[in-house]
C-alpha cells in the first residue's frame, strides 16, 4: 500500500487489478510441475525421482453415507494441507509471472493464488496505464492456460487509486479492463488478503469493518461475562478481539485520530468489559488493562 499512497502524494493515480485463480489447488499438472521444478530451480537426479514418486499414484475417493466409490487416479493437484503442497503451489503459479509483468513494465505482488498487477502514472497517462495492464492481464491468461490453470473473473477486481480531486478527472474515462473476454467495471474498494483498501486510501472503511466485527464480539461475551469469570473472558478478548485490531495495523500508521477512535473505542470496551467497569466508571485504555494484567495474572 506504501507504493500508491505515495503515487497519490504525488498527484499520480495507481490502477491495481487482483487476479483470482479458480481451484489452483486442483489444476495443478504434474508433469508440468516436475518439469518447473527441474528447469526453474534445478533439481535434478534423486531429488526429482523423489519429487515423481511423492506425486505419483494419487489416488481419490468420494464417499456418502454408507457409499464409497472407487479409487480414481490422479494425474493433477497437490493436497493444500500437506507440508510440500503449497510449496509445490507457489512454484507452479509463480515461475514466470514477475517476466510477464515486468515486459509490459507492470508492477506485481504474488501471494499463493493471489495475483496483483498494478501501475501508476499522471492523470493525463491514464490511458497508457490501462493499456499496459490490459496486455499485462492477457498474456497472464494466456499463461495460465498453458498450465491449465483458469482465471477467475467473477473474483477479478479492479480499483483506481488516487486524490479524491484526481479521481473525479477520471469519471468521463472508460476505467474498465478485460479479463478473459470479461468485462471488469472499476470498484470503490477491495478486500486484499483481509484488508479494505478503498480508492482514497483514508482506510475508513476498513476500521469501521474490524471495529464492528470487534464489538459484535464483545456483545455476545459481555452476555456471559458473569459466568465466565475474569480468567476466561481475558482469554477470550485477547484470543478474539485484539488479533482482529493487531492484524495489519502498519497500515493505520500516520492515519489521523479521528480515523482510528473507533479502535481506541474498542480497547475501552473490552478493557471495560474484562474489569466489570459500568459505562459511568473512569474510562480506561488498554494499557491499563495490561497493567491490571500484570498485577493480576492469570
Amino acid at each position: 500500500m506504501i507504493w500508491s499512497i505515495v503515487h497519490i502524494d504525488n498527484g499520480h493515480v495507481t490502477c491495481l487489478i487482483l487476479l483470482d485463480l479458480s481451484s489452483a489447488c486442483d489444476t495443478i499438472d504434474h508433469q508440468i510441475l516436475l518439469s518447473i521444478l527441474n528447469r526453474h530451480f534445478n533439481i535434478t537426479g534423486t531429488a526429482l525421482t523423489w519429487f515423481q514418486t511423492y506425486l505419483s499414484n494419487c489416488t481419490n475417493s468420494f464417499c456418502y453415507g454408507d457409499d464409497t466409490t472407487v479409487d480414481y487416479i490422479l494425474n493433477c493437484s497437490v493436497p493444500q494441507g500437506s507440508v510440500l503442497g503449497p510449496q509445490q503451489f507457489s512454484s507452479y503459479t509463480t515461475s514466470d509471472i514477475p517476466s510477464v509483468c515486468m515486459r509490459h513494465t507492470v508492477r506485481f505482488h504474488l501471494y499463493d493464488d493471489d495475483k496483483q498487477a498494478y501501475a501508476s502514472g499522471h492523470v493525463s497517462d491514464v490511458y497508457n496505464i490501462r493499456r499496459r495492464l490490459l496486455e499485462c492481464a492477457s498474456d497472464i491468461a494466456a499463461w495460465c492456460t498453458s498450465r491449465r490453470l483458469q482465471l477467475n473473473s467473477a473474483k477479478t477486481e479492479a480499483i483506481w487509486f488516487g486524490s479524491h480531486a484526481n479521481l473525479s478527472k477520471l469519471t468521463m474515462c472508460d476505467l474498465s479492463v478485460t479479463v478473459n473476454n470479461d468485462n471488469i467495471s472499476p470498484v470503490h474498494s477491495v478486500r486484499d488478503l483481509g484488508v479494505i483498501l478503498d480508492d482514497e486510501l483514508n482506510m475508513k472503511q476498513h476500521v469501521n469493518s474490524v471495529a464492528k466485527t470487534c464489538f459484535d464480539h464483545l456483545c455476545r461475551q459481555r452476555l456471559v461475562r458473569r459466568r465466565a469469570g475474569y480468567d476466561v473472558t481475558v482469554r477470550l478478548v485477547l484470543a478474539v478481539v485484539m488479533p482482529r485490531i493487531d492484524y495489519c495495523n502498519a497500515v493505520l500508521t500516520g492515519l489521523p485520530a479521528a480515523t482510528i477512535e473507533p479502535l481506541v473505542h474498542v480497547q475501552k470496551s473490552a478493557a471495560r468489559l474484562v474489569l466489570q467497569l459500568g459505562p459511568r466508571d473512569e474510562c480506561v485504555t488498554a494499557a491499563a488493562l495490561a497493567a491490571h494484567q500484570s498485577t493480576n495474572p492469570i
